[in-house]
């Protein structure tokens, strides 16, 4: 009994610690809220939406998510700099003492992990506006390199435009007068961050970041192609 009475309180007392910011907050929103409109958005079979789902969180929460946030000390160092952790990152950037940092920091991890699949879904929506059949079992090759052409295009065209206009990691607030970029960790799926100068100010739009939603979105649509259509329908 005693034991029992323990383990509660410790998890009450956990859960009382959890805090969330404003930015991962409103990342869990559009991610849910992505997930329960899927079918209403994406019109395709829910099984199929469910794969997709499924792969997305996996990839994006290990290939990159997750390292970015632990910054892990056995990672690969990257620009001879040790790579910060989230919580190190958010204490450096976020100046203003009344900005709440989101602790445990894996929740980070998982708050960006769901504004991944409400970015994928809306990649694959206006995919699906080119491409209606792209999901067919009997879909033509050329229909299939149309639709991933346009969800490469669009994946790194939304992530170069919120790279160059927010600051979701916090990743570029270092340094002395908060304007250099953040040590980031090597990442499966990212590597190592290469962000170019221009006019000697650091440039927001770096290459690996933009290759990984070039690349992915692609990954992706394969992965659940095969799987619903070949691997679930025998």
């Amino acid at each position: 009994m005693y034991r029992e009475k323990s383990i509660i309180i410790n998890t009450i007392s956990y859960i009382s610690s959890i805090t969330i910011s404003m930015q991962d907050l409103a990342k869990i929103y559009c991610g849910l809220l992505s997930i329960l409109l899927s079918h209403n958005i994406l019109q395709l079979n829910k099984k199929l939406i469910n794969i997709i789902i499924f792969y997305t969180s996996f990839i994006t929460f290990f290939g990159w998510e997750l390292w970015w946030t632990m910054a892990y000390p056995n990672a690969p160092i990257c620009n001879n700099k040790i790579a910060d952790d989230y919580t190190t990152r958010a204490y450096i950037c976020n100046n203003d003492p009344t900005i709440i940092i989101t602790s445990p920091q894996c929740l980070h991890a998982v708050a960006n992990t769901l504004s991944d699949i409400f970015l994928i879904i809306i990649i694959f929506h206006i995919g699906l506006y080119g491409v209606p059949n792209a999901f067919n079992k009997d879909i033509s090759f050329k229909n299939i390199c149309k639709f991933i052409t346009i969800i490469n295009f669009t994946g790194v065209s939304q992530n170069m435009l919120l790279d160059s206009i927010i600051n979701f990691f916090p990743k570029y607030c270092c340094g002395i007068n908060h304007d250099e970029w953040c040590p980031i960790s090597w990442a499966p799926l990212s590597l190592c961050q290469f962000c170019p100068y221009q006019d000697n100010k650091l440039v927001t739009i770096c290459l690996h970041t933009e290759l990984t939603w070039f690349i992915v979105p692609s990954i992706i649509y394969v992965l659940s192609f095969f799987t619903y259509n070949y691997l679930l329908k025998i």
